[in-house]
């Protein structure tokens, strides 16, 4: 599945805490909706870094996040709302705190780093973008009215030979990718490259338009 886009900025530099340990880094994580509708609440995290290693860093955040019951207890739900499949998450339930710690740990090495480590303490603001529920749905709802059987559709629409314009497999044969769909404007996906295309864009790949979104909105 496609990944939320995460982004950050340097909130405060130099922050004095009471401890007087200028190793302190605070982590503001906010998830959002692309409308800027917030998902799930503000997530405060306080780490002290003793060291710039990234399993140390991230080993930190993991923990931090699991502490501060980052998604909480609904965490199969949330984590599909922030587009990691239920397989994933059946095999991993914490892989959305991983994926977080991965994208973090580097990053916070690197400021530390220009900061001064030791030196200064400072704080992100970390805001993770991910797709409207409601788009979610609208978008569901249109790739499984498209869904055709496999042989016989394909065969009286005489698309045989035609490719997937995303992953370029031919939507006719078993497919990792999943079952062909067919869009109002006549173009044929398989249903799980759709899926994540329209995490990405309101159109069809092949044609650049909004279609059938509007009706819907």
């Amino acid at each position: 599945m496609i990944r939320p886009n995460v982004n950050y900025h340097i909130k405060q530099c130099d922050i004095r805490p009471s401890s007087s340990d200028n190793s302190i880094i605070i982590i503001i994580v906010d998830t959002l909706s692309d409308d800027d509708i917030q998902i799930f609440p503000s997530v405060l995290i306080h780490i002290s870094l003793r060291s710039l290693s990234l399993p140390y860093i991230r080993d930190l955040i993991q923990g931090q996040l699991i502490r501060c019951h980052w998604l909480g207890p609904y965490i199969l739900e949330a984590s599909t709302q922030l587009g990691f499949s239920s397989t994933e998450i059946l095999r991993d339930p914490l892989v959305s705190h991983r994926c977080l710690s991965d994208y973090l740990a580097p990053h916070i090495s690197d400021l530390a780093t220009k900061l001064g480590f030791g030196r200064n303490c400072f704080s992100i603001v970390v805001k993770i973008i991910t797709q409207s529920p409601l788009k979610y749905v609208v978008f569901l709802r249109i790739v499984q009215l498209g869904k055709m059987d496999r042989e016989d559709m394909m065969r009286s629409r005489k698309m045989e030979t035609e490719s997937c314009s995303i992953c370029l497999d031919n939507p006719s044969s078993g497919s990792k990718h999943g079952v062909p769909t067919h869009m109002s404007c006549s173009h044929i996906f398989h249903d799980g490259c759709l899926l994540e295309w329209f995490q990405r864009k309101n159109s069809c790949p092949c044609v650049r338009l909004c279609f059938m979104i509007h009706r819907w909105f």
